[in-house]
């Protein structure tokens, strides 16, 4: 039991002595920052010294965050500790020995055993052992051996039956036009994701013209044909287009990417294979592996079914190529040192892991470790249960950084009190403030070439004002200071640098954070740099596949993917083959940091099948007026305007899918906006209907429909019904904002007479009329002034952060469709934190109803002519949402 000691108070060391039976640690003094923005992380450090503490120690705070011991150590660069395991991991106790051992395992279920070794071990020569287990047939490996526990799979079941599992054409679309092309030496190859299987059967479409030839199938991986990967397709039968494939005994312990390739070995005769080119979905190319992706085939891969495991033998040349007795000597030569001194024994754990649906019982039995000890060869035929210890962690006393921590202060604003436990004991107590300090998010790059000018951009913001000072402290003395969000600077040697920005906003406050710069060499940068591009291009690749064929279009359209492949596969080729001095390496690396690829891509908002209903103001009855039929009194806007929402409501039934998907590069980040109306008539009609778009940033359709410009707008002429109309945006615009509308021509809408040509009656007590008129008047100027505010304030005033109204309308019409009544979404949202005036807004804007004063039509005829008015002088009365977050269900 640990014993609080002594403690002396801030502006003095003081000490705190903790006494474990297994471990303790000694903490002087500290630091801790004062002042964070809502969700900041704690920036200070402790002065500690650890003697045999474990190393799933966990230090945990007051705000309900926590870390382990070993995780704080490590982001904690320039701590100084040993281990008394290598590489502070497990330890291992081993107990209960035994020749035969039997165990089952539920699915998803892992046990950990061992091997021990004693003596003084010069080698170890070999390690073979039999595995029994009543697993059945199944598509999924029903067993996984992890040799040494190190999260690497080195074995698994690789008996295959003659069943057959997942089937995969990688990338092929069969709906695209296909084109039809000759088998020759080089050959066609695609790439697919392989599953986890004992084996495979490889083929493709295949069509014979003429001859007889020789059509050979061969597995790649990356740019390596595998051994067990290559096999003969037999001849086709006769000529018709048939899929033909042959096995291979190829396991994969893994899933993942290959290549899978058809080529025709001679020439005496003429085959076929299907494909197309497209530039929306492609994954193969003719040539060899590896080749930039121009194409798709009908090449395929089938996965076999595990067969029963019944009786497996564990030899000492595992699949993969590698040997147990290597990875065995290896691992107790690192962990016990390179005498191996195994007097007190030396212990090897292998965890074993089903994948198996039912209970599965597994025997382990006739053992037998060769191993050479300094007085002869033994032979070690006993399993044993392993019980896993923590690795135990000394150190003198040195600077432990708490900023790699993550702990996160709250979001409310106000006085906190910050407190820090190790092991559930306090060690320190700081008094801090939530305010309102400018946020700062990110900093791009974080890698980077060494003799390479950087531009460096910090992501931040300020809550209350605009961010005025940038000030620059890159960690090796020297500091610099900006007005901007970046900064151009060059790190001339290769190490790790703390570069520290502080911002300050026009309020004067600040805050400041501390990022780790990783500065390599040229050569090094560029070809790890040029790797991750890779894999991050493959990734969103895979991401964009899994999104519908027009978001696809839009999608790698707006990336650019095409372009993006081809210019990294030129990287690729010249670093390779064209550079060779260092000024050449630094030239190509200077390429390479200016080279962009998408870090990630993922849908960020929906919202599926709501009422759209058009603003009144977003209706211009200009162009109604010269696309349809009729006219309009300009000093009557407003009642046609209104006119045409009733018409909207009486005639049409108009709903709205929306999705936005979001596209991070590592130092901004893109939005795209897919919009899917659906309109169908309430009652049947044969007149004309206007779909009204303005003109937006980069507006793409869903296909043709006959779509026209008009001055500062896209309409579409809806001639039949239902009518579904699809497009795409990337301007900053969600379906609450979106300035669309439909109306029918001008002369189809009914407007009532308003009675205001009728002419004043006239009174003749004067005095009387003059103080009706003033008191009259003043109550109009309140009225109007009340309605004007209501009418284009009333939202901003409810709703600072648009995104707060998206987010309640999604909540209500999540709600509607789950058959909640208004008063219980009501109930709900004035508990999640939401007022009365808010949620009552929402429910009557999502239901179509009034959500300001009423109209009366005399301020409809002046709000008619504000609207010319402002259209005249340029005015734009759209907005957009701001870049928060607000609430969230």
């Amino acid at each position: 039991m640990k014993n609080f000691l002594k403690f002396v108070s801030a502006g003095f060391m003081f000490l705190i002595f903790v006494n474990l039976s297994s471990g303790s640690f000694n903490v002087g003094n500290y630091s801790v920052q004062k002042i964070y923005g809502p969700n900041q992380t704690i920036i200070g450090w402790i002065n500690i010294s650890f003697e045999n503490e474990p190393s799933n120690s966990v230090f945990s705070d007051s705000f309900g965050n926590s870390i382990s011991l070993i995780d704080l150590l490590k982001n904690s660069s320039g701590y100084r500790y040993t281990c008394n395991v290598y590489g502070c991991k497990m330890d291992y106790s081993a107990s209960n020995s035994q020749t035969t051992k039997s165990f089952s395992l539920n699915n998803n279920e892992k046990k950990i055993l061992g091997f021990k070794l004693t003596g003084s071990v010069n080698s170890i020569n070999s390690i073979n052992f039999n595995i029994t287990s009543n697993a059945g047939v199944s598509c999924n490996n029903q067993l996984e051996m992890d040799i040494l526990n190190d999260g690497v799979i080195d074995f698994i079941n690789n008996k295959s039956s003659t069943g057959l599992c997942r089937k995969t054409y990688g990338c092929f679309d069969e709906s695209k036009n296909l084109e039809i092309y000759s088998l020759d030496f080089t050959p066609y190859c695609q790439k697919m994701e392989l599953d986890r299987a004992p084996g495979f059967k490889i083929g493709a479409l295949i069509k014979k013209d003429s001859g007889a030839n020789s059509l050979r199938m061969s597995l790649y991986k990356g740019g390596e044909n595998i051994e067990e990967g290559n096999c003969n397709l037999a001849d086709p039968a006769n000529s018709d287009w048939q899929e033909i494939s042959c096995d291979i005994n190829y396991s994969t312990l893994e899933k993942a990417e290959y290549y899978v390739c058809i080529l025709s070995e001679n020439s005496q005769g003429d085959y076929k294979l299907k494909g197309y080119s497209d530039s929306t979905s492609k994954c193969g190319f003719h040539g060899r592996p590896t080749t930039t992706e121009v194409a798709s085939y009908k090449i395929f891969a089938q996965s076999k079914n595990f067969d029963s495991i019944g009786n497996l033998a564990v030899n000492n040349q595992l699949a993969n190529g590698d040997t147990l007795s290597a990875k065995a000597q290896e691992y107790v030569s690192r962990t016990y040192g390179n005498g191996i001194d195994c007097t007190s024994g030396c212990i090897i754990p292998i965890a074993f892991k089903s994948g198996y649906d039912s209970v599965q019982n597994i025997e382990l039995k006739n053992l037998e470790i060769k191993y050479v000890k300094t007085s002869g060869v033994v032979t070690e035929t006993n399993f044993y249960d392993l019980q896993e210890i923590p690795a135990k962690i000394n150190s003198d006393s040195w600077i432990l950084s708490l900023n790699g921590g993550k702990f996160y202060v709250p979001s409310e604003y106000g006085d906190q009190s910050f407190e820090l436990k190790l092991n559930n004991e306090e060690i320190l107590s700081e008094d801090i403030s939530v305010e309102r300090v400018p946020v700062i998010s990110d900093l791009y790059p974080l890698k980077i070439p060494a003799g390479v000018p950087t531009k460096f951009r910090i992501n931040a913001y300020s809550v209350d004002g605009n961010l005025t000072k940038f000030e620059w402290n890159f960690g090796n003395s020297e500091t610099k200071q900006t007005s901007v969000d970046f900064i151009t600077y060059t790190y001339n040697a290769t190490g790790n640098y703390n570069l520290k920005v502080k911002v300050t906003d026009n309020n004067q406050k600040s805050s400041e954070k501390i990022f780790e710069i990783i500065v390599e060499s040229p050569k090094n940068y560029i070809n790890s740099t040029l790797e991750q591009k890779q894999k991050n291009l493959e990734d969103i690749k895979t991401e964009i596949r899994s999104f519908s064929a027009f978001e696809q279009k839009i999608l790698n359209g707006i990336l650019g993917v095409n372009n993006l492949d081809s210019n990294l596969t030129n990287l690729q080729r010249r670093y390779k083959t064209q550079v060779n001095t260092d000024n050449e390496y630094v030239a190509l690396a200077r390429e390479v940091i200016g080279f962009s690829v998408p870090t990630s891509i993922w849908r960020s908002k929906s919202i599926d099948s709501v009422i759209f209903y058009p603003n009144v103001e977003n209706i211009d009855l200009s162009l109604i007026n010269e696309i349809g039929r009729g006219s309009y009194e300009t000093d009557r806007s407003g009642i046609y305007q209104n006119a045409i929402l009733a018409w909207n409501q009486e005639k049409l039934n108009t709903k709205i899918n929306f999705k936005e998907i979001s596209i991070k590069f590592s130092e901004n980040q893109q939005a795209v906006k897919f919009f899917k109306f659906t309109i169908s008539e309430k009652e049947n009609s044969e007149k004309e209907v206007f779909f009204v778009l303005p003109k937006l940033e980069n507006l793409e359709f869903d296909g043709n429909y006959n779509e026209k410009e008009k001055g500062d707008y896209e309409y579409i002429t809806i001639e039949s019904f239902p009518k579904i109309i699809t497009f795409s945006t990337t301007e900053n615009v969600d379906f609450i904002n979106l300035a669309a509308f439909t109306s029918p021509s001008l002369s189809e809408l009914s407007v009532e007479n308003t009675g205001n040509d009728v002419e004043e009656p006239k009174f003749n007590w004067v005095i009387f009329i003059i103080v009706i008129i003033l008191l009259t008047a003043t109550a109009i100027v309140v009225y109007i002034f009340m309605h004007r505010w209501y009418k284009n304030n009333y939202e901003n005033y409810l709703f600072k952060n648009k995104n707060n109204l998206y987010n309640l309308m999604s909540y209500i019409d999540k709600s509607k469709r789950e058959g909640k009544s208004d008063s219980e979404i009501h109930k709900n949202l004035k508990n999640a934190g939401w007022d009365s005036e808010q949620t009552g807004y929402a429910i009557k804007k999502y239901s179509g109803k009034q959500t300001g004063m009423f109209e009366i039509p005399f301020l409809k005829i002046l709000g008619g002519m504000e609207k010319n008015n402002q259209t005249q002088t340029g005015i734009d009365t759209r907005f957009g949402p701001e870049k928060t977050m607000g609430r969230k269900f």
